[in-house]
């Protein structure tokens, strides 16, 4: 199956999930079926925004286009995973660690 068909298929998959939602039928299908999705929670929403990936006023579900398009060659399960890190750990909503960036292009003053 080529990450077109799987996408198209897990789009379908998604919206037949009862009572659950975007982000974590998204999640599931990437972590147990390897579907090529980067589900958007709260701290892949922040960090991507934060970094200049995404603009600010996009809704998760199109943020989640907008990185699977810019990450499509990596594992997007993955850099969901490290979104999430940087998110809680550097990159926190209340006083982020500027100074402990991996990358130094984004130093905000």
């Amino acid at each position: 199956r080529d990450a077109q068909e799987s996408r198209g298929l897990g789009d379908v998959y998604k919206r037949q999930l009862p009572g659950v939602g975007f982000k974590t039928s998204g999640v599931v299908l990437g972590e147990l079926y390897n579907f090529p999705y980067l589900p958007v929670d709260t701290h892949v929403e922040r960090v991507s925004k934060f970094l200049g990936l995404v603009d600010k006023d996009l809704r998760p579900e199109q943020i989640e286009l907008k990185l699977e398009k810019l990450f499509k060659n990596s594992c997007l399960i993955n850099t969901h995973r490290q979104l999430i890190m940087l998110g809680r750990t550097i990159l926190t909503a209340k006083n982020p660690k500027l100074d402990e960036l991996p990358f130094s292009w984004i130093k905000k003053s």
